[in-house]
């Protein structure tokens, strides 16, 4: 039997469960574990994302904040690397036919909430994100009821906007550690990545 994309969803979204809490029970074994995908990763040649372009940029980044504010600063950075790369990547956050806007607030205000809320930022940033973040969902979903009650098409894919929003918050909140919320996320992008490999292979085989 092959599996369907929603067992491999959850099966996915398992492992990143694992790597989190593998995270908060043994942060060293979490971190060899990661370390050894990501030197898998780079000598296959392939990112973690598929891109080398941007995975290479957020490696400075992280480097550059690691060296500037420490081992916190470069988790911090990794963190928002990964989240945003989650964000960016599911289809199911596009298409938005609100103004421009709207439309980013829409897709990266619940994420910004999140990130700022996990790393422990200062009140007076957080609080005012988290408001807008929560004004903007609500606004979204009266505006999907609105459409859904008039019988007007809805070219916005609902159900994915949820979907890909809810995994990625969950792994950055349900954990107390931003590096658990790492490890999950990066766990999370490595079994994608694993799982591409072979269905390639086979196709250019076939």
């Amino acid at each position: 039997m092959h599996a369907t994309p929603a067992d491999a969803q959850v099966e996915h979204g398992a492992l990143a469960v694992a790597g989190g809490l593998l995270a908060l029970v043994s942060p060293l074994a979490a971190a060899l574990m990661l370390l050894v995908v990501c030197i898998l990763f780079a000598a296959s040649g392939r990112s973690l994302d598929g891109r080398s372009a941007p995975m290479l940029a957020a490696l400075w980044g992280i480097a550059l904040s690691g060296a500037i504010w420490g081992w916190e600063g470069a988790v911090a950075a990794a963190l928002v690397w990964r989240g945003w790369a989650e964000i960016e990547r599911a289809p199911g956050t596009h298409g938005l036919t609100e103004p421009p806007w709207l439309a980013v607030t829409y897709r990266w205000s619940p994420l910004a909430a999140a990130l700022l809320f996990r790393l422990d930022a200062p009140d007076v940033v957080t609080i005012p994100v988290a408001a807008v973040a929560a004004l903007t969902i609500a606004d979204w979903a009266l505006r999907r009821l609105a459409e859904w009650r008039l019988g007007e098409p809805q070219p916005f894919d609902t159900r994915g906007y949820m979907l890909a929003q809810g995994r990625v918050l969950g792994l950055i909140l349900i954990f107390p550690e931003p590096e658990a919320g790492l490890a999950a996320l990066l766990a999370l992008a490595a079994a994608r990545g694993i799982e591409r490999r072979p269905t390639a292979r086979y196709a250019i085989a076939r």
